[in-house]
């Protein structure tokens, strides 16, 4: 029915994968894996805080962060993607440059900032070395609908004439990756370690300083 769009927030989550020779583990996703070369098992969630009956109306509460479950200190990546889906029809949510759900993002998430890198590959690099049990701040903190339009400080592009937004369904997918840390009292090479563990996994070169990580 018009106007009544269900709004579905999904996690995505992938297979895990074991770097051999390395003594380092790879995740991503909620996947488990047994670990043959005894490393650190590796594991973590995204935690979600938000409505799942929420309509796609106005704005909607709805907060994120990712958590390292794991025994051991890890990288962390995140990326997202984000569709309204009209009776089987995939709509982009931008119009003319302009998104049409706007995201309320919280802790610098989705540029460059203190905390996050954009890695221009669809990636976000956390700065922080994300310590076992340890979850970042929240990175989102509401989406915003243009129906109604009742947020006058929300510039919503012209979507009046067009009646599949209305009707369609918004879906935004988060996914997490973590790559283990190597830590210098248990590898005497760990800076060369890391440095071509990040280059090998992510494609991109972390380079640490103290719990601080600079991505290139």
């Amino acid at each position: 029915m018009k106007g009544k769009a269900k709004l579905r927030i999904f996690i995505l989550g992938c297979l895990a994968l074991l770097i051999t020779g390395s003594s380092l583990a790879f995740w991503s996703g909620k996947i488990d894996h047994t670990n043959r070369l005894k490393a650190d098992q590796m594991s973590a969630k995204i935690e979600e805080v938000f409505d799942p009956d929420s309509e796609a109306r106005g704005t909607v509460p709805k907060s994120v962060s990712f958590q390292n479950d794991s025994s051991c200190a890890a990288f962390l990546r995140v990326a997202y993607a984000e569709t309204w889906d009209s009776n089987g029809l995939l709509l982009n949510n931008q119009i003319d440059g302009k998104d049409v759900a706007v995201k309320h993002w919280l802790s610098g998430f989705g540029q460059d900032s203190d905390l996050w890198k954009d890695g221009g590959d669809g990636w976000f690099y956390y700065k922080k070395i994300l310590q076992p049990g340890e979850k970042t701040d929240p990175v989102l903190e509401s989406v915003t609908f243009p129906f109604p339009q009742t947020d006058a400080s929300v510039a919503f592009p012209d979507i009046n004439t067009s009646d599949n937004y209305a009707a369609a369904s918004y879906q935004l997918y988060f996914r997490m990756e973590l790559l283990q840390v190597s830590d210098s009292h248990a590898t005497l090479n760990s800076e060369e370690v890391n440095e071509k563990a990040s280059s090998t996994i992510f494609g991109k070169t972390a380079t640490v300083s103290g719990d601080s990580v600079e991505w290139k």
